[in-house]
């Protein structure tokens, strides 16, 4: 049933249906064929027509094997369908009758809508977990920092009632391909490589996000600012911007909260500053922050609920 899934952009038809060989798909003179003899004897499945070494069992091992009386134009009828030739080639070594109930199986829960409804996206996870390209920044961050936690990293800007344009630049500058000056040098050799706030550096992620004296100014008033509202013993490095805060006590739960929302419209407010012609300023941080969170006061999404509790909480905002 799974490797029929590789045919399902070339036939009108879905796999599932095939947990069993007589059901709709089962045509002869274009009209659905159902054989209760059949079906109440114990043939439930397209491999129980299949002989050890991968054939379609021919009459008379077919009745040799399974006792019933079936003339020859009823076995033609069946072994002539065109979905067995899914099964030709395939080696069966058990033909012990499963059970037709498919909630017993992971694979049943998932592939039939009528034991629990599923998206194509569950289905398609099926055939993914050991074909996952892994992308390259893993590896590269892998090198560089230890035990970082992938699932959670990924996962974080959707955390937040945040618009695509917040969520991409963390997006982008994990996966390496921010448009910092040093990254365009490779489609047009003639431009200015040097960062766009101080003009002296080579401008790449690190520098831009990070180092930069403006940049560093900026980040400095931000962790004053957190400091004095959300954590007393807060400190900040470049692996937290880039990839949040995800080992904290639980008790700190709502300030790491609040921490990485802000740091995720912190590398926002940069990003838009490199594209505005101006330097990072915390005080249109907060304000750009303030909008933000007057946006979001009156919706009933409960991330934006949570955030706007938090900043009463905190008495910030």
């Amino acid at each position: 049933m799974l490797l029929s899934w590789s045919l399902i952009y070339k036939h009108n038809f879905s796999p599932h249906r095939y947990y069993i060989w007589n059901n709709r798909d089962i045509l002869y003179k274009h009209k659905s064929v159902f054989l209760s003899n059949w079906f109440d004897n114990g043939i439930h499945r397209v491999a129980q027509l299949i002989n050890p070494v991968g054939g379609l069992l021919s009459y008379s091992e077919f009745l040799n094997t399974y006792g019933l009386p079936v003339p020859p134009k009823e076995y033609a009828i069946v072994f002539d369908a065109g979905v067995l030739m899914l099964f030709r080639n395939l080696v069966v070594s058990d033909l012990t009758p499963l059970p037709l109930d498919p909630a017993v199986t992971y694979v049943g829960q998932v592939c039939f809508p009528s034991v629990r409804r599923k998206n194509n996206r569950e289905i398609r996870t099926l055939f993914q977990k050991d074909r996952t390209c892994v992308p390259a920044a893993v590896a590269y961050w892998n090198n560089l920092y230890q035990d970082l936690e992938w699932e959670k990293i990924w996962t974080l800007p959707s955390k937040f009632l945040l618009n695509n344009k917040v969520k991409e630049i963390s997006f982008k500058v994990i996966h390496r391909f921010y448009p910092t000056r040093s990254f365009l040098v490779r489609y047009k050799k003639d431009i200015d490589i040097n960062c766009t706030f101080c003009s002296c550096v080579k401008e790449d992620i690190s520098h831009l996000f990070w180092s930069c004296l403006y940049t560093n100014l900026f980040w400095q008033e931000f962790c004053v600012f957190v400091v004095s509202f959300i954590l007393s013993e807060f400190s900040l490095c470049y692996e937290k911007i880039l990839f949040g805060f995800f080992k904290y006590p639980m008790h700190r739960a709502n300030e790491f909260y609040l921490i990485n929302l802000l740091i995720l419209l912190a590398k926002f407010h940069i990003h838009k500053s490199k594209f505005s012609n101006a330097k990072p300023s915390f005080r249109c941080f907060l304000n750009e922050t303030k909008q933000y969170v007057k946006t979001i006061q009156h919706s009933q999404n409960q991330k934006a609920v949570k955030t706007i509790n938090l900043c009463s909480l905190f008495n910030i905002m």
